[in-house]
């Protein structure tokens, strides 16, 4: 088993008293783009699955998670920029970090498709962390993958330029033809000089995702392509060290049997029709959405009751889950974390 990163493994302990750490929020399942993977686009224009969370409701969520003493949320959707309070809410949490301490960090997940306000002060104010989906510079695969004929990569990286958040994050989802574009997307994100903290490369997964043995072969040489690409190092770090193929590996050959779903007791995802699912893996953000792993709903009871009834099953060795199958690396580990501190019991002295 790969040693588990020491962040993970310092919130082990956390998940087996059901503290809710990082919580992921969409905003609204309104999206401008199409993406290939994902489900929640489909769920809209479907009519499946339609939300846009109440203002109200939503700032009464954000401070009951703040007395939770969630350190962590994530905004994304559907596109948060697609939320029609978005802007408001900003100079909203802005003014919330400015007034109280301890109040949590905010990661905004967004395609950056559409501009951001000028001068972008309350993106700086507000937010902690801004993730953006960029899936290719090349742009007929880029608008393959995204399903957008209007916006080219060339524009993402000049908004990304524009923003000069101090703390910006890229993520790629690697499909079959899109592998190849890893070395070419890391130079242009230098040749931009955008301000970025790190490049973040997913696997895809799912039934949208099929992959020949090449694309792993592929995958697994891309820490050698990148040493002789930038022999002289990135200016930003990337998550290829991360070994997705392991994740596969371990979680077929029955590793997973006895780990139960510690990530659910500590970073559920909640929809735009308030629903929380243990998981943003199956809440839809980038499969479909499992509506039967539903764990709750915000808008019919708390947050703390939610959270303190959870109970972590066994997912991994439920045949009729899809966790062994689309798990990834971070909850993983998290998962592995928590058994292990579940099994672990300090005496003093």
């Amino acid at each position: 088993m790969q040693p588990l990163r020491k962040d993970i493994l310092l919130y082990g302990k956390l998940a087996t008293r059901k503290v809710w750490t990082s919580v992921q929020i969409e905003l609204t399942s309104r999206c401008f783009q199409q993406c290939r993977g994902c489900d929640s686009w489909r769920d809209d224009k479907s009519g499946r699955i339609v939300g846009c969370l109440d203002y109200s409701r939503l700032l009464d969520l954000l401070q009951e998670l703040y007395y939770l003493k969630v350190e962590h949320i994530t905004l994304t959707g559907g596109d948060p920029q697609a939320y029609p309070d978005f802007d408001r809410l900003l100079r909203w949490w802005g003014h919330q970090k400015s007034k109280h301490e301890g109040w949590p960090d905010l990661q905004i997940n967004t395609a950056l498709t559409r501009p951001v306000s000028q001068p972008p002060v309350d993106w700086h104010d507000a937010i902690d962390e801004v993730r953006v989906s960029f899936d290719a510079v090349d742009e007929k695969l880029y608008g393959r993958i995204r399903g957008d004929k209007f916006v080219v990569p060339a524009d993402i990286l000049q908004q990304l330029v524009v923003l000069n958040h101090p703390n910006m994050t890229t993520m790629t989802v690697l499909y079959q033809e899109n592998i190849t574009e890893v070395i070419p997307i890391l130079k242009a994100l230098v040749r931009s000089r955008v301000r970025l903290r790190k490049a973040i490369f997913l696997a895809g997964i799912g039934d949208r995702s099929p992959k020949e043995d090449r694309y792993w072969v592929e995958y697994e040489n891309l820490d050698t392509r990148l040493g002789k690409a930038f022999p002289n190092g990135l200016p930003f770090e990337t998550s290829l060290d991360e070994s997705v193929s392991w994740v596969r590996g371990y979680l077929s050959t029955g590793g997973g049997e006895g780990i139960r779903c510690w990530s659910g007791a500590m970073a559920p995802h909640i929809k735009a029709n308030g629903d929380v699912y243990p998981c943003c893996l199956v809440g839809g953000e980038a499969l479909q959405t499992y509506t039967d792993m539903v764990i709750g709903n915000i808008n019919d009871e708390s947050a703390e009751i939610i959270m303190r009834r959870y109970e972590p099953p066994h997912d991994y060795a439920d045949p009729d889950k899809p966790c062994k199958a689309i798990c990834q690396y971070k909850q993983l580990q998290l998962n592995i974390a928590g058994e292990m501190a579940a099994r672990t019991k300090l005496s003093m002295p």
